[in-house]
């Protein structure tokens, strides 16, 4: 993934690049919605929190002010309920609170401290957040996307 302000060419080498598409993060989540294309969860979370952005300028702002927040190390815990897997992530009540995996939060396990991912299949991923993210990050988008077309979006 990369940020730029205009397409550049690109070679389609048959070995290493069998195939390419410049694309903004809301029309690569459309296309998946679609079925047209496939990508990991992680790619799927991150382009629903660029698609908040409608210019590659808006988030050079954002991350320019927010790189002085702090980050968080992420690692997803993945459960099985019923016929869905649900990837668990950091501020979700059932998120363990420590490197074993095996005890979860007490504080919390009425519904109101959801950050997860729920998967229903290959091209089905419902996000549930009722958490305010920390170091000032941004949640995804849950809404379906609406393509951005003009020149300098993302």
């Amino acid at each position: 993934m990369c940020c730029l302000e205009e397409t550049p060419s690109t070679l389609q080498d048959e070995n290493e690049i069998v195939r390419f598409q410049w694309s903004t993060p809301s029309e690569i989540l459309k296309s998946y919605q679609e079925q047209k294309l496939w990508i990991a969860s992680p790619q799927f979370y991150e382009l629903s929190r660029m698609s908040r952005f409608p210019s590659l300028n808006d988030l050079h702002n954002f991350t320019y002010h927010r790189a002085t927040e702090g980050c968080q190390q992420w690692t997803p815990v993945v459960v099985q309920k019923d016929e869905h897997h649900i990837s668990l992530l950091p501020g979700d009540e059932l998120y363990p609170v420590d490197s074993s995996g095996l005890s979860q939060r007490e504080d919390c396990q009425d519904g109101s401290g959801l950050h997860r991912m729920v998967f229903s299949g290959s091209y089905s991923i419902t996000l549930q957040i009722t958490i305010k993210p920390k170091y000032n990050h941004l949640l995804p988008v849950v809404e379906p996307v609406v393509s951005h077309h003009s020149k300098g979006h993302l």
